[in-house]
């Protein structure tokens, strides 16, 4: 201990014979306390440590029992020798001045044992139908408004190679999704993002150019009616929602989103397959 302070205070008194005795007050413990903590996290290479002690007299500058609340105070001149630790009166000064910090370490832990602990939970209730689930309720009409617009920029051979002239197609409206499937699952930082495979069936109107035409209203003609199926890739994000308690034992993904809607985040189209197709070389024509 240095024979110094704050831990050794020298002094002097008058006894009861009124002689001056030099007087020596040494707080061994409080002493044991810091030099332990200081060591430690000098050895560890520790930075950002934190010190919560209401015993300002002891660890404080003086005058620090009256720095401002939910604020750290200034250590004792002898003991700063180490200034990556910052000293609080309580833990809820250092709850609140370190608000956003402790936020940010519980989200990451919160991430971590959704990513760890619970990932084969959190997949097998998604592919147990809460996927399907939140496609249908959150992002159907956004897939079906894909897909048609998808299809709408096809030309007709995109849709069949024996609608060889030129034309356009006119998907109907009234497309479904036929089916859903789980592709892949992440978490990371405040989202569990969520990838789907979706097959979309859609019937479409293919208009091939006529050559015999008079006007500009019969320059195409509805030639056959063909359904469609598009499948695509659709991307999705639930937010890590910390406030929610995590129960390892009795999980329920369903039960942790429930009151956040989740993010639509992207569609991509994997293929269009013609599922039903009306042949433009019908033989009955040639029977004719």
């Amino acid at each position: 201990m240095y024979e110094k302070s704050p831990f050794i205070k020298q002094g002097n008194i008058t006894n009861n014979k009124g002689q001056n005795v030099k007087t020596v007050n040494k707080a061994i413990r409080d002493a044991i306390i810091w030099y332990s903590y200081q060591r430690f996290a000098e050895n560890n290479n520790l930075e950002d440590c934190y010190f919560i002690s209401n015993n300002t007299k002891e660890f404080g500058k003086i005058g620090s029992k009256s720095s401002p609340k939910e604020m750290p105070y200034p250590l004792h001149p002898e003991i700063i020798k180490n200034n990556k630790i910052t000293a609080y009166k309580n833990i809820h000064d250092f709850l609140a001045h370190n608000d956003e910090q402790i936020k940010r370490l519980f989200k990451d832990l919160h991430s971590k044992i959704l990513s760890s602990e619970l990932f084969d939970k959190v997949v097998e209730q998604l592919e147990d139908g809460i996927a399907e689930e939140l496609i249908n309720q959150y992002f159907a009409e956004e897939i079906l408004s894909e897909t048609y617009s998808f299809l709408s920029n096809m030309q007709p051979n995109g849709i069949h190679e024996d609608y060889f002239m030129q034309g356009y197609v006119d998907p109907l409206l009234f497309g479904n999704i036929s089916d859903i499937r789980l592709s892949e699952v992440d978490v990371y930082g405040d989202s569990i993002s969520v990838s789907v495979d979706v097959d979309v069936e859609m019937e479409v109107d293919i208009y091939i150019y006529n050559p015999v035409h008079d006007d500009l209203d019969e320059k195409f003609e509805s030639y056959a009616t063909d359904m469609v199926k598009v499948t695509e890739n659709i991307v999705f994000l639930l937010p890590v929602d910390i406030e929610k308690e995590l129960a390892v034992d009795n999980f329920s993904l369903r039960k942790y989103i429930e009151g956040n809607e989740p993010d639509y985040l992207s569609v991509e189209i994997i293929e269009c397959e013609n599922i039903d197709h009306t042949d433009m070389f019908r033989e009955e024509e040639y029977e004719e």
